[in-house]
């Protein structure tokens, strides 16, 4: 006799599950990734908008604001910056110790300014970890990378 299968048999269900879970444990830590990015695009957020109170301090009177009130920046705590200060135009935000934040939690921030060679009337930024920022590099902006 012929049987007609219908369905299907258990080791093909067992295939299409090993797959949704290898596919699952490569998509959830990217998707983690992105979160962090996300949360942490309102501390990049708060840097440029420093950032551009410290270039208009320097554009006006040739050199860099000494703290965060010359400078016209807001020290505005929100969910994920927890402080900001200015010293010597190098601004500086600390995150908060939010859970979500992960291995971003309680860290630093740092934007540096330096004159641009061969015109001092602009500066140039950097944002990375040489500049003391302690935020894992992978939840970094592309230009701080």
């Amino acid at each position: 006799m012929n049987k007609i299968q219908k369905g299907f048999t258990l080791i093909e269900l067992m295939i299409v599950v090993a797959i949704i879970a290898i596919l699952a444990a490569i998509a959830l830590p990217a998707y983690q990734d992105y979160m962090v990015r996300a949360k942490l695009s309102e501390v990049f957020v708060a840097g440029d908008a420093c950032k551009n109170s410290v270039v208009e301090f320097y554009e006006g009177q040739g050199a860099l604001p000494g703290n965060l009130t010359s400078a016209g920046c807001n020290n505005n705590k929100t969910k994920y910056v927890a402080d900001t200060a200015v010293n010597a135009g190098v601004i500086t935000i600390k995150t908060s110790g939010a859970v979500d934040l992960g291995t971003a939690a309680n860290a630093n921030y740092v934007l540096k300014p330096t004159p641009h060679t061969g015109n001092t009337d602009v500066l140039d930024w950097a944002c990375n970890n040489a500049a003391g920022t302690n935020i894992p590099a992978k939840y970094l902006p592309s230009l701080c990378r």
